[in-house]
């Protein structure tokens, strides 16, 4: 793959979460960091209290066809 996607430079151990507001938030990540690490962190940066309304999903970009979404389990780490 290649080492940068568009005007996002790849990071390794690095997540960059895109919010709907436009924002991006980047998290160091291990091997045993979960989903769950992430979006606690994300609620507590951004004061967020009714957290059962977010989810972290992943876009599955398509030329040919529409692009999906597919949300990540809570439980997973982010290395799977």
């Amino acid at each position: 793959p290649s080492p940068v996607d568009g005007n996002v430079p790849f990071l390794p151990n690095v997540l960059k979460v895109f919010l709907e507001n436009g924002q991006t938030k980047s998290f160091k990540y291990d091997s045993t960091t979960t989903v769950q690490d992430v979006l606690n962190s994300l609620f507590e940066k951004l004061s967020i209290k009714c957290v059962n309304h977010f989810c972290l999903a992943t876009e599955h970009v398509k030329i040919t066809r529409k692009n999906r979404l597919t949300t990540l389990d809570p439980k997973d780490t982010l290395t799977k």
